[in-house]
């Protein structure tokens, strides 16, 4: 939806929420054009591990920990899904939420609402 909101429930600080996306690059193994991710076996972004500086996330300006990156399972080659905890200490209400893929950093007009 470009230019709009859409209507959510508030993240709860400490949870795990799933965003979706496309152009986040490459996955191991690799997708297949015109076809559907694997609904069983994870598709991780290339080189991303927990832990790693491949994938980032800030929320509120926050870091917060990437669970997983990688192909959004049984959707269309090229849609990515990226797990994230929300951090606590964030004031309630929309948040800027920036990922770091590869050392590009996605749009800045994302926000989340946290409760």
């Amino acid at each position: 939806m470009t230019g709009g909101t859409v209507p959510t429930t508030p993240a709860v600080q400490g949870s795990e929420i799933a965003v979706y996306g496309t152009g986040g690059g490459l996955t191991n193994p690799g997708g297949v054009d015109g076809t559907l991710n694997s609904g069983i076996s994870l598709m991780p972004l290339n080189n991303w591990v927990p832990g790693s500086s491949v994938v980032t996330a800030t929320i509120g300006g926050k870091p917060a920990t990437v669970v997983f990156a990688g192909a959004a399972p049984t959707l269309v080659t090229g849609v990515w899904q990226i797990n994230v905890l929300v951090p606590t200490g964030l004031t309630p209400g929309p948040q800027p939420l920036v990922f770091t893929i590869d050392g590009q950093q996605t749009q800045s007009n994302v926000t989340i609402a946290v409760q």
